[in-house]
């Protein structure tokens, strides 16, 4: 009887209590990580947009 104890044990509330945040902070570092990438890849992409406007826009101020 006693074995059975032991192997069903309860686990401590402060176990569970300390791994829930945990679990939240890195799934929440993943998705900031992935939405900052994209970003990111958005402000280059409108950069070299107007960087290509531009460079339309001079050649018909020069002609």
């Amino acid at each position: 009887m006693s074995n059975k104890k032991k192997n069903n044990s309860h686990i401590p509330a402060e176990a569970v209590n300390n791994v829930a945040p945990q679990v939240k902070r890195v799934n929440h570092e993943a998705k900031q990580k992935d939405q900052g990438d994209k970003i990111v890849k958005i402000i280059f992409g409108a950069l070299i947009v107007l960087a290509v406007i531009y460079i339309i826009w001079s050649f018909f101020i020069v002609q």
